[in-house]
Protein backbone atom coordinates (compact mmCIF):
# COMPACT_ATOMS: atom_id res chain seq x y z
CA UNK A 1 0.00 0.00 0.00
CA UNK A 2 1.41 3.55 -0.99
CA UNK A 3 2.01 6.03 2.20
CA UNK A 4 -0.41 8.36 -0.06
CA UNK A 5 -3.26 5.98 -0.14
CA UNK A 6 -2.89 4.97 3.65
CA UNK A 7 -2.57 8.62 4.42
CA UNK A 8 -5.87 9.49 2.60
CA UNK A 9 -7.30 6.58 4.71
CA UNK A 10 -6.23 7.52 7.88
CA UNK A 11 -7.52 11.00 7.42
CA UNK A 12 -11.41 9.83 6.24
CA UNK A 13 -11.59 7.73 9.36
CA UNK A 14 -10.71 11.09 11.26
CA UNK A 15 -12.72 13.03 9.31
CA UNK A 16 -15.80 10.64 9.72
CA UNK A 17 -14.90 10.27 13.63
CA UNK A 18 -14.98 13.73 13.87
CA UNK A 19 -18.27 14.16 12.19
CA UNK A 20 -20.21 11.57 14.75
CA UNK A 21 -18.34 13.15 17.66
CA UNK A 22 -20.23 16.23 16.92
CA UNK A 23 -23.72 16.33 19.16
CA UNK A 24 -25.47 19.28 17.04
CA UNK A 25 -24.82 21.76 15.13
CA UNK A 26 -24.91 25.63 17.21
CA UNK A 27 -27.37 27.85 16.53
CA UNK A 28 -24.38 29.99 14.31
CA UNK A 29 -24.10 27.40 12.31
CA UNK A 30 -24.89 27.54 8.11
CA UNK A 31 -26.46 25.19 5.59
CA UNK A 32 -25.37 25.96 2.23
CA UNK A 33 -26.38 24.52 -1.26
CA UNK A 34 -23.16 24.29 -3.10
CA UNK A 35 -23.07 24.24 -7.13
CA UNK A 36 -20.45 23.42 -9.35
CA UNK A 37 -20.37 24.58 -13.32
CA UNK A 38 -19.81 22.32 -15.66
CA UNK A 39 -16.13 21.43 -16.63
CA UNK A 40 -14.41 20.24 -19.71
CA UNK A 41 -14.25 16.47 -19.07
CA UNK A 42 -17.57 14.19 -20.54
CA UNK A 43 -18.21 13.19 -16.38
CA UNK A 44 -17.93 17.05 -15.78
CA UNK A 45 -20.95 18.21 -18.37
CA UNK A 46 -23.34 18.74 -16.24
CA UNK A 47 -21.74 19.99 -13.15
CA UNK A 48 -22.33 18.87 -9.34
CA UNK A 49 -24.17 19.78 -6.22
CA UNK A 50 -23.46 19.45 -2.55
CA UNK A 51 -24.16 20.66 0.68
CA UNK A 52 -22.09 22.65 3.35
CA UNK A 53 -22.08 22.27 6.88
CA UNK A 54 -20.40 25.05 8.75
CA UNK A 55 -19.97 25.48 12.54
CA UNK A 56 -17.03 27.34 13.49
CA UNK A 57 -17.35 27.00 17.13
CA UNK A 58 -17.16 23.39 16.73
CA UNK A 59 -14.45 23.42 13.87
CA UNK A 60 -16.86 22.19 11.62
CA UNK A 61 -17.16 23.10 8.04
CA UNK A 62 -17.46 20.15 5.51
CA UNK A 63 -19.27 19.08 2.37
CA UNK A 64 -21.71 16.64 2.18
CA UNK A 65 -22.33 15.54 -1.54
CA UNK A 66 -24.25 12.34 -3.39
CA UNK A 67 -22.94 11.00 -7.07
CA UNK A 68 -19.93 9.18 -6.28
CA UNK A 69 -18.86 5.31 -6.91
CA UNK A 70 -15.91 2.82 -6.94
CA UNK A 71 -13.87 1.94 -9.44
CA UNK A 72 -13.10 -1.52 -7.60
CA UNK A 73 -16.38 -2.74 -7.31
CA UNK A 74 -17.08 -6.04 -9.01
CA UNK A 75 -17.85 -6.06 -12.46
CA UNK A 76 -17.90 -2.31 -12.56
CA UNK A 77 -18.40 -1.78 -16.16
CA UNK A 78 -21.40 -3.66 -16.70
CA UNK A 79 -23.15 -3.16 -13.70
CA UNK A 80 -22.35 1.11 -15.11
CA UNK A 81 -23.84 0.07 -18.41
CA UNK A 82 -26.68 -1.85 -17.51
CA UNK A 83 -27.24 0.60 -14.80
CA UNK A 84 -27.19 -1.61 -11.46
CA UNK A 85 -23.99 0.57 -10.01
CA UNK A 86 -24.85 1.62 -6.66
CA UNK A 87 -23.49 4.49 -6.07
CA UNK A 88 -22.96 6.50 -2.50
CA UNK A 89 -22.77 9.68 -0.48
CA UNK A 90 -18.87 11.12 0.20
CA UNK A 91 -18.23 13.28 2.50
CA UNK A 92 -15.00 16.02 2.34
CA UNK A 93 -13.28 18.87 4.10
CA UNK A 94 -14.47 22.63 2.92
CA UNK A 95 -11.18 23.57 2.29
CA UNK A 96 -10.26 20.00 -0.11
CA UNK A 97 -13.55 20.34 -2.23
CA UNK A 98 -12.82 24.10 -3.10
CA UNK A 99 -8.68 23.37 -3.73
CA UNK A 100 -10.00 20.28 -5.96
CA UNK A 101 -12.58 22.67 -8.23
CA UNK A 102 -9.89 25.47 -8.30
CA UNK A 103 -7.51 23.04 -9.80
CA UNK A 104 -9.92 22.01 -12.48
CA UNK A 105 -10.81 25.39 -12.87
CA UNK A 106 -14.72 25.25 -12.20
CA UNK A 107 -17.02 27.83 -10.80
CA UNK A 108 -18.66 27.59 -7.48
CA UNK A 109 -21.75 29.21 -5.72
CA UNK A 110 -22.75 28.53 -2.91
CA UNK A 111 -26.20 29.45 -1.41
CA UNK A 112 -26.95 29.69 2.34
CA UNK A 113 -30.48 28.49 3.26
CA UNK A 114 -32.63 30.73 5.11
CA UNK A 115 -33.03 27.87 7.98
CA UNK A 116 -34.05 27.97 11.76
CA UNK A 117 -32.14 26.22 14.32
CA UNK A 118 -34.56 22.83 14.45
CA UNK A 119 -34.64 23.16 10.56
CA UNK A 120 -30.37 23.23 10.64
CA UNK A 121 -30.36 20.68 13.37
CA UNK A 122 -32.82 18.37 11.84
CA UNK A 123 -31.24 18.49 8.37
CA UNK A 124 -28.07 17.51 9.45
CA UNK A 125 -29.29 14.85 11.50
CA UNK A 126 -30.14 13.46 8.35
CA UNK A 127 -27.23 13.63 6.45
CA UNK A 128 -25.09 12.29 9.44
CA UNK A 129 -28.03 9.00 9.12
CA UNK A 130 -27.80 9.21 5.32
CA UNK A 131 -23.97 8.91 5.25
CA UNK A 132 -24.16 5.49 7.76
CA UNK A 133 -22.44 2.57 5.86
CA UNK A 134 -25.60 0.60 5.45
CA UNK A 135 -27.28 3.65 4.13
CA UNK A 136 -25.34 5.99 1.78
CA UNK A 137 -25.44 3.78 -1.02
CA UNK A 138 -28.79 4.13 -3.60
CA UNK A 139 -29.12 3.12 -7.09
CA UNK A 140 -28.68 6.32 -9.62
CA UNK A 141 -30.89 7.18 -12.01
CA UNK A 142 -29.93 10.26 -14.70
CA UNK A 143 -32.90 12.22 -14.21
CA UNK A 144 -34.28 11.14 -10.89
CA UNK A 145 -32.20 9.86 -8.71
CA UNK A 146 -28.78 11.57 -8.59
CA UNK A 147 -26.54 14.33 -7.02
CA UNK A 148 -28.89 17.19 -7.41
CA UNK A 149 -31.75 15.22 -6.64
CA UNK A 150 -31.33 13.64 -3.97
CA UNK A 151 -30.30 16.87 -1.82
CA UNK A 152 -33.94 18.57 -3.12
CA UNK A 153 -35.83 15.26 -1.87
CA UNK A 154 -33.92 15.26 1.08
CA UNK A 155 -35.06 18.97 1.80
CA UNK A 156 -38.47 18.42 0.98
CA UNK A 157 -39.00 15.04 2.58
CA UNK A 158 -37.40 16.72 5.94
CA UNK A 159 -37.99 20.02 6.57
CA UNK A 160 -40.94 21.01 4.34
CA UNK A 161 -42.47 21.33 0.64
CA UNK A 162 -41.06 23.98 -1.33
CA UNK A 163 -43.11 26.42 -3.18
CA UNK A 164 -41.21 26.93 -6.62
CA UNK A 165 -41.27 29.77 -8.67
CA UNK A 166 -44.24 29.61 -11.23
CA UNK A 167 -42.45 32.02 -14.12
CA UNK A 168 -39.99 29.16 -15.15
CA UNK A 169 -40.20 28.60 -19.04
CA UNK A 170 -41.39 25.17 -20.40
CA UNK A 171 -38.32 23.21 -21.55
CA UNK A 172 -37.94 19.26 -22.09
CA UNK A 173 -35.01 16.76 -20.73
CA UNK A 174 -33.40 16.67 -24.05
CA UNK A 175 -33.48 21.01 -24.05
CA UNK A 176 -32.12 20.88 -20.80
CA UNK A 177 -29.03 18.53 -21.08
CA UNK A 178 -28.29 20.25 -24.73
CA UNK A 179 -27.81 23.63 -23.11
CA UNK A 180 -24.58 22.15 -21.54
CA UNK A 181 -23.60 19.89 -24.68
CA UNK A 182 -22.94 23.11 -27.18
CA UNK A 183 -19.31 22.79 -27.04
CA UNK A 184 -19.28 19.08 -27.01
CA UNK A 185 -21.23 18.29 -30.55
CA UNK A 186 -20.19 14.91 -30.44
CA UNK A 187 -21.04 14.20 -27.07
CA UNK A 188 -24.69 16.22 -27.42
CA UNK A 189 -24.94 13.78 -31.02
CA UNK A 190 -24.05 10.74 -29.24
CA UNK A 191 -26.41 11.29 -25.56
CA UNK A 192 -29.49 12.55 -28.51
CA UNK A 193 -28.83 9.17 -29.83
CA UNK A 194 -28.62 6.88 -26.30
CA UNK A 195 -31.50 8.52 -24.69
CA UNK A 196 -35.33 7.52 -25.51
CA UNK A 197 -38.37 9.71 -25.90
CA UNK A 198 -38.63 10.25 -21.93
CA UNK A 199 -36.51 13.06 -22.45
CA UNK A 200 -38.96 14.93 -24.93
CA UNK A 201 -41.51 15.59 -22.11
CA UNK A 202 -41.82 18.70 -20.51
CA UNK A 203 -40.65 18.97 -17.16
CA UNK A 204 -42.33 20.27 -14.01
CA UNK A 205 -39.88 22.61 -11.97
CA UNK A 206 -39.53 20.21 -9.47
CA UNK A 207 -38.11 18.07 -12.28
CA UNK A 208 -35.68 20.53 -13.56
CA UNK A 209 -33.78 20.24 -10.49
CA UNK A 210 -31.69 16.76 -11.81
CA UNK A 211 -28.99 19.25 -13.03
CA UNK A 212 -26.99 21.80 -10.69
CA UNK A 213 -27.22 24.94 -12.25
CA UNK A 214 -30.81 24.41 -12.05
CA UNK A 215 -31.01 23.45 -8.93
CA UNK A 216 -29.32 26.89 -8.05
CA UNK A 217 -31.51 28.85 -10.27
CA UNK A 218 -34.43 27.48 -8.99
CA UNK A 219 -33.67 27.41 -5.02
CA UNK A 220 -32.63 31.28 -5.83
CA UNK A 221 -36.44 31.78 -6.10
CA UNK A 222 -38.32 29.60 -4.09
CA UNK A 223 -39.60 29.50 -0.97
CA UNK A 224 -39.87 27.46 2.52
CA UNK A 225 -42.86 28.75 5.17
CA UNK A 226 -43.25 31.66 2.92
CA UNK A 227 -39.83 32.93 3.15
CA UNK A 228 -37.01 33.37 1.08
CA UNK A 229 -35.81 29.96 1.00
CA UNK A 230 -32.35 31.88 0.01
CA UNK A 231 -30.69 33.94 2.40
CA UNK A 232 -27.20 35.11 0.63
CA UNK A 233 -25.36 33.91 -1.54
CA UNK A 234 -21.36 33.61 -2.63
CA UNK A 235 -19.21 33.32 -5.69
CA UNK A 236 -16.39 30.69 -4.23
CA UNK A 237 -14.74 30.11 -7.17
CA UNK A 238 -14.92 32.21 -10.34
CA UNK A 239 -13.45 30.37 -13.37
CA UNK A 240 -16.70 31.14 -15.82
CA UNK A 241 -14.83 33.25 -18.37
CA UNK A 242 -12.72 29.48 -18.41
CA UNK A 243 -15.88 27.72 -19.10
CA UNK A 244 -17.12 30.74 -21.65
CA UNK A 245 -13.96 30.02 -24.00
CA UNK A 246 -14.71 29.08 -27.99
CA UNK A 247 -14.59 25.89 -28.87
CA UNK A 248 -14.06 24.32 -32.69
CA UNK A 249 -16.96 24.71 -34.73
CA UNK A 250 -15.80 22.37 -37.96
CA UNK A 251 -15.08 19.53 -36.70
CA UNK A 252 -18.74 18.29 -36.21
CA UNK A 253 -20.99 15.55 -36.95
CA UNK A 254 -23.05 17.96 -38.93
CA UNK A 255 -19.78 19.29 -40.97
CA UNK A 256 -18.43 15.76 -41.26
CA UNK A 257 -21.72 14.09 -42.31
CA UNK A 258 -22.28 16.67 -44.88
CA UNK A 259 -19.05 15.66 -46.44
CA UNK A 260 -20.22 12.34 -46.77
CA UNK A 261 -23.61 12.96 -47.92
CA UNK A 262 -21.62 15.18 -50.96
CA UNK A 263 -19.39 11.83 -51.51
CA UNK A 264 -22.64 9.33 -51.35
CA UNK A 265 -23.97 11.63 -54.01
CA UNK A 266 -21.08 11.87 -56.18
CA UNK A 267 -20.85 7.56 -55.83
CA UNK A 268 -24.95 7.64 -56.92
CA UNK A 269 -23.47 10.19 -60.03
CA UNK A 270 -20.75 7.39 -60.57
CA UNK A 271 -23.19 5.08 -61.43
CA UNK A 272 -25.35 6.87 -64.04
CA UNK A 273 -21.47 7.68 -65.70
CA UNK A 274 -20.65 3.91 -65.88
CA UNK A 275 -17.66 4.41 -63.57
CA UNK A 276 -16.57 1.74 -62.44
CA UNK A 277 -12.98 2.27 -60.75
CA UNK A 278 -12.71 1.63 -56.91
CA UNK A 279 -15.89 -0.97 -57.21
CA UNK A 280 -14.12 -3.10 -54.34
CA UNK A 281 -13.49 0.12 -52.37
CA UNK A 282 -16.78 1.13 -52.83
CA UNK A 283 -18.24 -1.94 -51.97
CA UNK A 284 -16.22 -2.19 -48.57
CA UNK A 285 -17.22 1.06 -47.89
CA UNK A 286 -20.98 0.29 -48.27
CA UNK A 287 -20.61 -3.23 -46.12
CA UNK A 288 -18.79 -1.35 -43.26
CA UNK A 289 -21.49 1.64 -43.02
CA UNK A 290 -24.41 -0.91 -42.81
CA UNK A 291 -22.44 -3.18 -39.97
CA UNK A 292 -21.99 0.04 -37.76
CA UNK A 293 -25.23 0.52 -38.24
CA UNK A 294 -26.52 -2.73 -37.23
CA UNK A 295 -24.10 -2.90 -34.37
CA UNK A 296 -25.40 0.94 -33.08
CA UNK A 297 -29.05 -0.64 -33.51
CA UNK A 298 -27.84 -3.30 -31.20
CA UNK A 299 -26.23 -0.67 -28.34
CA UNK A 300 -29.72 0.69 -28.42
CA UNK A 301 -32.00 -2.10 -28.21
CA UNK A 302 -29.39 -3.46 -24.99
CA UNK A 303 -29.93 0.06 -23.56
CA UNK A 304 -33.06 -0.17 -23.99
CA UNK A 305 -34.27 -4.16 -22.94
CA UNK A 306 -30.70 -4.64 -20.75
CA UNK A 307 -30.61 -1.98 -18.68
CA UNK A 308 -32.20 -0.57 -15.70
CA UNK A 309 -31.85 3.10 -17.27
CA UNK A 310 -35.22 4.99 -17.91
CA UNK A 311 -33.90 7.10 -19.80
CA UNK A 312 -32.64 5.28 -22.66
CA UNK A 313 -36.30 3.59 -22.67
CA UNK A 314 -38.48 3.59 -26.05
CA UNK A 315 -36.02 4.94 -28.45
CA UNK A 316 -36.95 5.85 -31.75
CA UNK A 317 -33.79 6.06 -33.62
CA UNK A 318 -34.30 2.66 -34.08
CA UNK A 319 -36.83 3.55 -36.87
CA UNK A 320 -33.78 4.24 -38.75
CA UNK A 321 -30.52 2.82 -36.82
CA UNK A 322 -32.09 -0.44 -37.00
CA UNK A 323 -30.97 -3.95 -37.02
CA UNK A 324 -32.33 -4.45 -40.28
CA UNK A 325 -28.60 -3.55 -41.54
CA UNK A 326 -27.33 -6.44 -39.71
CA UNK A 327 -29.06 -8.61 -42.45
CA UNK A 328 -28.24 -6.24 -45.12
CA UNK A 329 -24.47 -6.94 -44.08
CA UNK A 330 -24.39 -10.62 -44.09
CA UNK A 331 -27.30 -10.55 -47.17
CA UNK A 332 -24.41 -8.59 -49.09
CA UNK A 333 -21.72 -10.98 -48.39
CA UNK A 334 -23.77 -14.18 -49.78
CA UNK A 335 -27.51 -14.10 -50.90
CA UNK A 336 -29.09 -14.06 -53.33
CA UNK A 337 -30.87 -10.94 -54.81
CA UNK A 338 -34.33 -11.26 -54.61
CA UNK A 339 -33.89 -11.73 -50.36
CA UNK A 340 -31.41 -8.78 -50.96
CA UNK A 341 -33.28 -6.58 -52.72
CA UNK A 342 -36.31 -7.18 -50.32
CA UNK A 343 -33.88 -5.78 -47.26
CA UNK A 344 -32.54 -2.94 -49.17
CA UNK A 345 -36.47 -2.49 -49.77
CA UNK A 346 -37.27 -2.89 -46.30
CA UNK A 347 -34.30 -0.37 -45.04
CA UNK A 348 -35.18 2.26 -47.76
CA UNK A 349 -38.90 2.22 -46.21
CA UNK A 350 -37.44 3.18 -42.57
CA UNK A 351 -35.28 5.77 -43.98
CA UNK A 352 -38.05 6.89 -45.72
CA UNK A 353 -40.12 7.37 -42.59
CA UNK A 354 -37.15 8.89 -40.97
CA UNK A 355 -37.36 11.34 -43.69
CA UNK A 356 -41.02 12.48 -43.63
CA UNK A 357 -40.39 12.69 -39.52
CA UNK A 358 -42.34 9.93 -38.47
CA UNK A 359 -40.00 9.31 -35.32
CA UNK A 360 -40.30 12.76 -34.48
CA UNK A 361 -43.89 12.56 -33.46
CA UNK A 362 -42.70 10.90 -30.62
CA UNK A 363 -38.98 12.09 -29.79
CA UNK A 364 -36.58 14.32 -30.95
CA UNK A 365 -34.20 13.05 -33.68
CA UNK A 366 -30.40 15.22 -33.77
CA UNK A 367 -30.07 16.82 -36.64
CA UNK A 368 -27.12 15.14 -37.59
CA UNK A 369 -28.62 12.24 -38.35
CA UNK A 370 -31.21 13.08 -40.72
CA UNK A 371 -28.52 13.99 -43.07
CA UNK A 372 -26.69 9.92 -41.56
CA UNK A 373 -30.66 9.13 -42.59
CA UNK A 374 -30.17 10.95 -46.08
CA UNK A 375 -26.31 9.22 -46.66
CA UNK A 376 -28.11 5.63 -45.98
CA UNK A 377 -30.78 6.37 -48.30
CA UNK A 378 -28.71 7.30 -51.44
CA UNK A 379 -26.56 4.44 -50.65
CA UNK A 380 -29.17 2.40 -50.44
CA UNK A 381 -30.86 2.93 -53.59
CA UNK A 382 -27.07 3.20 -54.88
CA UNK A 383 -26.94 -0.84 -53.92
CA UNK A 384 -30.71 -1.50 -55.85
CA UNK A 385 -30.14 0.27 -58.94
CA UNK A 386 -26.21 -1.84 -59.08
CA UNK A 387 -28.11 -5.05 -57.94
CA UNK A 388 -26.48 -8.02 -56.51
Amino acid sequence: MKLSTLASIVFFISLTANVFSQKSIGPNASISILTVGPGNQIADTYGHTGIRIKDLTQNLDIVFHYGLYDFNTPNFVMKFLRGKLMYRMGIQKMDQFLSQYHRAQRTVYEQILNLNQEQKVKFYDVLLENYKPENREYLYDFFFENCATIIRDRIEDNIGTLQYPKNRRAVTFRDMIDEHQRKMPWTDFGIDLIIGSIADDTTTVKEQMFLPLYVHDIIKDSFLDGKQLVQNENLLLDHIAKTNQAFNTLFTPYNIFLILLILEMFLLGSYFMKWKRGTKVIQFYDRAWYLLLGIGSLILLFMWFGTDHISTKSNWNLVWMSPVYLILFFALLKSKWPFLRSVIVAALILNLLTLVKFPAQYQAIHTASYILVMITTLKLVRNLLVGK
